[in-house]
């Protein structure tokens, strides 16, 4: 026989991974095959099992049917599971080792039953010693269980151990008895799985713990009882961790040890949760969430064991965030306000604290980046009391914490996604409070001071991470995800927040805006500020756009866009954006975007000036209306020419930004004529602005200037070609010829015909159009319009001018004559720029000169009229004939030209 081990060797259990593994044992049938098995071994268990449960309602039946007397029924249980454990031990082995391991199992069981029998239904012993003899009994079953290295005395002691309360449950609470004998069984189930490696041990024992500590919740529970609860779930979880710590995270089956201490943990929590069904303890949030964050704490503390297991901080801290999330929307209120904003500080604080440690304690560990999302479930818990509450400085205080967190945790995990979601969620949370935020009389202190407060912090955080984690993620080859995430984060930053303010003002349309305005001026600043340190050229652009759209919130729906507080803060915005890149942008940079938003600020700020002023002081703008876009023109011009001189000319950026101020100073000088006139005005003015830029394009070649000049002008051109209403903007004058049409049309033709000069060859092409080509047919068909315009206004009676062919010979016959010398006109100029297009455009109008002439005129012309117009139209062709015989002539006497 083998030496039995001594308590202080049994004792002295050792985790450590140096520790000798265990002798295997010998198997014990070579060749196992399924008769051997069910024959050797699972019969021997099944007998085991059904021994012991005859043994126990062998028992019972007694009790029942007084059989035998208490004492009795107890000592010959007793003596019954001894006589087992002696039959097992002198069972020779290994020969008959399933056979005795069954025995010996059997035994264990019995004695577990006699004790709990002894101690629940007689009372024949106290607390103490039914504990001291469970404790004993489960000592011996250890014993058995490593001197005899088998795994299914210890699996049939977990069973009867774990069934004998159920067999023998006389249906009344005793808290107290039943889980101590439970804490007991689980220590020597814990101590022999971790002695012989057998793991798979714990993950059973709490598994039937757990059912056992449900069926005793449903079944028993009180509030009354909230403690004796309390000490069950969170002492079992406390004890099911102890396996996962001591197991080493470099062994393979630690996740057996793993899921024991999960599956205990769920019970504490499903715990915590039940606890909310009860009105006196969800009142106390002292009492049920203090048991929810113990509860939690038991899963969250895994990565300090094994950095590898954060799945178990993921499962306590989504748990716990569900259950405080039905507090909040069953109990929260004003008076436990700073009660679950503490609990909830305490939550996302745990959470994120408890990933610092890991890294300080393993730095070569790795953070994953989801760890960023519980304090953005603290952030989701608070929407709730924002809506309900809103104006609290502890409520804002506290997301002002999580948020603090949110950027820790994102420098940690070098993830940038979390900072946009904390973002979100915050101004979620102030938009709530704009929501109970009356119309009338709002007190709007507390909100802007959160808006301005926030955003002021996620723009400045958002560039600071981004210089920090830029190199990082190059490093590591993040995501583009990441990467766009880590681009666009100081934009998104600042956007966000003018969304609030825009949804401020379109809500309660302040008489006075002035408050809302200071914030995003405010905004503004920080942005154009943040700018200098960031790599994000769209942070200007942003804050042009978020300053544009506040400000036309307001415009757009009130009556009141008078004096000069609306004209100040249009001013304001304007000088802002226009005036930062020349204090905060290097001259030597190669960025054209800042100068580009600061030559736009006051363009897009233009229609919101006009309207003030014109509103303001009707009388002014009619006098001298355009006085306002000459004044604004002043600035863009004066930074032309400042640039021009500053900017070194290797700057690869220089001639867009020259480009950008010369276009708007040009825009504004147009925009007097239509300002300080009105009506065709507006068409001259893009005419001449598309003149101008083409004119700036000679002198600073950028593709942009061309491309827009081009654009204005076929505008224009299709405004005073295409466009009837045009010739009703105003009345006929009493002077025929020097009109209106003259100058509107004249200056329209003169602004084509200086196009096509400013866009000679070289720079001649647009893709594959001929600018000078176009520019030139353009003049000349505006040329053309103004000609028919001027002899049906001569011929015109009445405020507007007609365009008829029948009626008036003397019309019918100028009409003939003027394009029989149009069409010569173009014969000559095609023959002295020898540009065969505009000759064959002649050619084309003297044919339809002549179709007129023999189809229209003979038939309706009168004598005299007839005569004339024949004579005139003679004398043109024979004159153009003349003309093409000299061209003709010209050619063949010119040398011919060198190949």
């Amino acid at each position: 026989m083998e030496p039995w081990p001594t308590l202080a060797s049994v004792s002295a259990i050792k985790t450590d991974h140096e520790k000798p593994q265990p002798k295997e044992e010998a198997p014990l049938l070579p060749g196992l095959t399924l008769e051997a098995f069910m024959g050797v071994k699972l019969f021997a268990w099944l007998g085991g099992l059904a021994l012991f449960l005859g043994i126990v309602f062998f028992i019972r039946y007694s009790f029942e049917h007084n059989l035998i007397t208490p004492q009795m029924r107890i000592a010959i249980g007793a003596i019954t599971g001894l006589g087992l454990i002696a039959g097992g031990l002198r069972t020779p082995r290994p020969k008959y080792a399933v056979t005795a391991q069954t025995l010996c199992a059997t035994g264990i069981v019995t004695l577990y039953s006699v004790t709990f029998g002894s101690y629940s239904f007689y009372h024949f012993i106290g607390n103490l010693p039914a504990f001291a003899i469970m404790a004993a009994i489960t000592t011996a079953a250890f014993l058995l269980a490593v001197r005899m290295n088998a795994q299914v005395v210890a699996v049939l002691g977990l069973l009867g151990g774990f069934l004998t309360p159920v067999v023998l449950s006389t249906g009344q609470d005793n808290p107290v008895g039943l889980f101590s004998y439970l804490a007991a069984l689980d220590l020597g189930l814990v101590a022999v799985a971790l002695r012989q490696r057998w793991h798979y041990l714990v993950t059973l024992a709490a598994g039937m713990t757990g059912l056992t500590q449900l069926a005793w919740l449903g079944g028993f529970f009180a509030a009354s009882k909230v403690a004796t609860g309390t000490t069950i779930f969170l002492g079992f979880e406390a004890l099911f961790l102890l396996p996962f710590w001591l197991c080493h995270r470099q062994e393979t089956k630690e996740g057996w040890t793993a899921a024991g201490s999960a599956i205990s943990a769920v019970a504490a929590l499903i715990f915590a949760g039940h606890l909310l069904t009860f009105p006196t303890l969800g009142e106390r949030p002292w009492i049920c969430l203090s048991i929810l964050l113990a509860a939690d704490a038991g899963l969250a503390v895994w990565p300090l064991r094994n950095s590898t297991r954060m799945g178990g901080s993921f499962l306590g801290g989504a748990a716990a965030f569900f259950i405080i999330s039905a507090w909040n929307l069953r109990y929260l209120n004003a008076p436990l306000l700073n009660w679950g904003l503490g609990y909830i500080l305490v939550f996302a604080a745990f959470h994120t604290v408890l990933p610092l440690v890991v890294r300080k304690l393993r730095p070569t560990s790795r953070t994953p980046g989801w760890v960023q999302i519980f304090p953005l479930l603290a952030l989701a818990l608070l929407l709730w009391p924002a809506f309900h509450i809103g104006e609290s400085f502890a409520l804002w205080f506290v997301v002002l914490l999580i948020d603090l967190a949110v950027i820790a945790l994102a420098l940690l995990t070098a993830s940038l996604l979390g900072l946009v979601g904390a973002l979100v969620f915050t101004l979620i949370a102030a938009g709530l409070w704009l929501l109970q935020t009356p119309v009338e009389n709002p007190q709007l202190g507390g909100l802007l001071t959160v808006i301005a407060g926030f955003a002021a912090l996620f723009c400045g955080a958002s560039v600071f991470l981004q210089g920090r984690l830029r190199a990082q993620m190059q490093a590591e080859s993040a995501d583009s995800l990441e990467a766009d995430a880590l681009n666009h984060l100081p934009a998104i930053s600042a956007a966000l927040p003018f969304v609030l303010l825009i949804s401020t003002m379109l809500r309660l349309n302040p008489s006075n805006p002035s408050p809302i305005f200071a914030v995003g001026l405010l905004l503004v600043g920080v942005i154009l500020g943040l700018t200098r340190w960031s790599r994000t050229v769209a942070l200007p652009p942003v804050a042009l756009v978020c300053a544009i759209l506040l400000e036309y919130s307001w415009h757009a729906q009130t009556t009141l866009r008078l004096g000069w507080m609306p004209l100040g803060w249009s001013l304001g915005f304007s000088a802002v954006i226009f005036g930062f890149p020349f204090f905060f942008q290097s001259r030597k940079a190669a960025q054209a975007t800042p100068w580009a938003t600061a030559a736009l600020a006051p363009v897009l700020n233009y229609p919101l000036i006009h309207s003030v002023v014109q509103n303001t002081w009707p009388h002014f703008w009619h006098a001298a209306g355009g006085l306002v876009p000459a004044a604004l023109a002043i600035p863009p011009l004066a930074a032309c020419d400042y640039l021009r001189r500053r900017i070194p000319a290797e700057n690869p950026a220089r001639l867009a930004i020259l480009a950008w101020f010369g276009g708007v100073a040009l825009l504004f000088i147009t925009l007097i004529f239509p300002v300080q006139f009105g009506q065709e005005m507006l068409t001259l003015s893009w005419a001449l602005e598309g003149a101008a830029l083409l004119w700036l394009f000679h002198r600073v070649p950028h593709p942009g200037l061309r491309v827009v000049g081009f654009g204005l002008l076929c505008v224009a051109f299709a405004r005073l070609a295409l466009n009837p209403a045009v010739l009703a903007y105003h009345e006929r004058s009493a002077i025929p010829v020097w009109n209106w049409y003259l100058y509107t049309y004249g200056v329209g033709a003169a602004c084509f015909f200086a196009a096509a000069r400013f866009t000679a060859a070289p720079r001649d092409r647009l893709s594959a159009i001929s600018l000078p080509a176009v520019f030139y047919t353009c003049g000349t068909i505006l040329l053309f319009l103004l000609l028919n315009i001027e002899i049906a206004d001569y011929f015109s009676n009445g405020p507007t001018i007609t365009f008829d062919f029948e009626g008036n010979l003397a019309r019918d016959m100028t009409y003939s004559i003027a394009w029989s010398l149009f069409g010569l006109a173009l014969l000559l100029v095609g023959m002295h720029r020898q540009v065969a297009g505009v000759r064959y455009a002649g050619i084309g109008l003297l044919a339809v000169t002549l179709a007129k002439l023999f189809l229209h005129d003979l038939a309706s012309l009168d004598q005299l009229y007839r005569i004339g117009a024949l004579i005139a139209v003679a004398i043109v062709l024979i004159g153009a004939s003349y003309l093409y015989q000299r061209f003709f002539a010209a050619e063949e006497k010119a040398p011919p030209k060198a190949s």
